[in-house]
C-alpha cells in the first residue's frame, strides 16, 4: 500500500478560522486514490501530473490522463469513478479571494475556465505548458512556506497568473473559428444564460441583451455547429434541477418556483420530456 503524502496550504493560516485559498500538494509513492476534499461552495482547480482517473462532473463522465487541468466552479457536482493518482495539485478559492466574474474582462477566465458547462472542463497541457504553471505553483509554494508583508496580496497575484497562463492555453487549443465574432457572441450568450437562466427562460430575451435579433443569433450558432441556443438555455435550467434532486432537500414544487416555473406542474412535464424521467423519480433513483 502506498503512502499517503498530501501537503495542503491554507490562507488565512490560522487553524480556527475559515480559508479563502487552499493548495494541496499530491505525492505518492504509488499511484492510488487522492480522496481529499472538494470544497464544493469554491472554484476548484484540480492537475493531474502523474496518473489517470474518471470523474463524473455534472453527471457528464470524463477520463483524464496526466498533465490535465480541471476546472470547476461552485456548485458543480464532482464524483469520482476512478483514481490512479501519483502526483498533482488541487487549488480552491472563494469568490472573496478573487472574483472570477468581476476580473473576467481582464483575463478572461470567466467563461472559458470557469462558469461553461457547455465545453470540456479541462486542458491538457504539453510539456512547456507543464514547465510555465509548474514555476508558478513552485512561487505559491515558497510564499506559503516563507510568507511576509502582503501574503494575501502576493498569493492572489500568482493565483491570477496561474489563471492567465492557462485561459491563454484553453484558447490556443480552441478550433481556428472559435477566435471569430461569432464565437464571441456564443460565449457571451452562455455568460448571460448562466447568470440569468433562473428568471429568463426565452431566447429572446438573450438577444435582446445582445443587441440581435433572435433569428440572428440562431444563424450564428448553426454557423459554429452549436445546438441550438433554446437547447443551452433548457440544458441549463435541466442540469440545475438536477443538482437541487440530488443534492438539496428542497420540494419539487420549491425546485419549480426557484427555476422561474410558475406552474409546478409544467416544471415536471418539462423535466420528464428531456429526461424521460419524472423529478421524483429522478430523485429516488440516488437513495
Amino acid at each position: 500500500m502506498s503512502l499517503k503524502a498530501v501537503k495542503t496550504y491554507q490562507f488565512p493560516s490560522e487553524v480556527d478560522s475559515k480559508s479563502d485559498f487552499l493548495l494541496s500538494k499530491i505525492d505518492f509513492e504509488q499511484a492510488c486514490v487522492a480522496n481529499d476534499q472538494i470544497e464544493r461552495d469554491f472554484f476548484n482547480i484540480i492537475w493531474i501530473k502523474e496518473g489517470r482517473a474518471k470523474y463524473h462532473i455534472d453527471f457528464s463522465a470524463f477520463e483524464i490522463k496526466q498533465e490535465s487541468v480541471f476546472f470547476l466552479n461552485p456548485g458543480q457536482v464532482f464524483t469520482v469513478e476512478s483514481e490512479e493518482v501519483k502526483s498533482g495539485y488541487r487549488i480552491a478559492f472563494s469568490q472573496d479571494f478573487y472574483c472570477v466574474e468581476t476580473n473576467h474582462k481582464e483575463i478572461a477566465c470567466n467563461g472559458l475556465l470557469f462558469n461553461n458547462i457547455y465545453e470540456n472542463p479541462f486542458i491538457v497541457l504539453s510539456n512547456d505548458q507543464c514547465h510555465i504553471l509548474q514555476e508558478i505553483i513552485d512561487k505559491l509554494i515558497d510564499e506559503f512556506e516563507q510568507s511576509g508583508a502582503a501574503h494575501g496580496e502576493m498569493l492572489n497575484a500568482l493565483l491570477k497568473q496561474f489563471l492567465i497562463k492557462a485561459t491563454r492555453f484553453k484558447v490556443e487549443q480552441q478550433e481556428p473559428h472559435a477566435k471569430d465574432d461569432d464565437h464571441d457572441i456564443v460565449l457571451k450568450f452562455s455568460q448571460l444564460v448562466e447568470k440569468h437562466f433562473r428568471e429568463k427562460h426565452a431566447v429572446s430575451d438573450y438577444a435582446d441583451m445582445l443587441g440581435i435579433s433572435p433569428k440572428t443569433l440562431s444563424k450564428k450558432f448553426l454557423l459554429l455547429k452549436q445546438r441550438k441556443p433554446s437547447d443551452f438555455v433548457k440544458d441549463r435550467l435541466i442540469l440545475e434541477a438536477k443538482r437541487e434532486l440530488h443534492f438539496s432537500d428542497r420540494s419539487i414544487k420549491e425546485i419549480a418556483y426557484g427555476l422561474g416555473f410558475e406552474d409546478p406542474a409544467y416544471f415536471v412535464r418539462f423535466f420528464k420530456k428531456i429526461t424521460n424521467k419524472t423529478p421524483k423519480t429522478y430523485r429516488y433513483s440516488f437513495v
